[in-house]
């Protein structure tokens, strides 16, 4: 009897989970100073919606433990995407971004930075493959005011085939 409650849950789970998606895009310096990770929810029920959902930074030569940077959220108000720039706004209130005083992004330490941003060069009436490459460009935001920019190669990330995303060998034209 109670095998017929779990067949019905994981039957309504299964039937409602083609509602919601995730989709975005992946990025790595060539150096492996810096991933940026973007990723949106995708409501199907609401005409295929896009909205920004979470931006991780991260660095991946860093020791196991050490790596995450920063996790900001739109919920939190972190992360905001506006015209197709993503912007994750570094707020070291938040518990999602690292108190680890060895993470840095480049040369610069968190603390310095005031907004991290990427925007793809792409289009949601023109999509593309899971693990195309794409530019984008990529602005860092100090919060005495200076702005670097630079292009950074990205690769699309589609939920339904993230095995096929898992290398990212892109490239960051920064001074760093």
């Amino acid at each position: 009897m109670t095998r017929l409650p779990q067949r019905i849950l994981f039957l309504f789970i299964g039937t409602f989970s083609f509602l919601g998606s995730a989709a975005g895009f992946r990025c790595d310096t060539p150096h492996r100073q810096l991933r940026i990770k973007v990723y949106q929810h995708t409501h199907h029920t609401s005409g295929g919606t896009k909205a920004a959902a979470i931006m991780i930074l991260s660095n991946p030569s860093a020791p196991k433990g050490m790596k995450t940077i920063a996790t900001m959220k739109s919920e939190q108000g972190l992360l905001e995407l506006l015209n197709g720039t993503f912007s994750g706004f570094m707020d070291l209130r938040f518990n999602s971004i690292s108190k680890k005083p060895q993470n840095f992004i480049g040369p610069y330490p968190k603390s310095e930075v005031q907004r991290v941003s990427i925007t793809p060069d792409f289009r949601y009436s023109e999509p593309v493959p899971n693990n195309t490459k794409l530019k984008a460009l990529f602005e860092l935001e100090l919060k005495n005011g200076e702005i670097i920019k630079g292009t950074i190669d990205c690769r699309r990330y589609l939920k339904a085939n993230s095995k096929a995303s898992k290398t990212c060998s892109d490239q960051l034209d920064l001074e760093f």
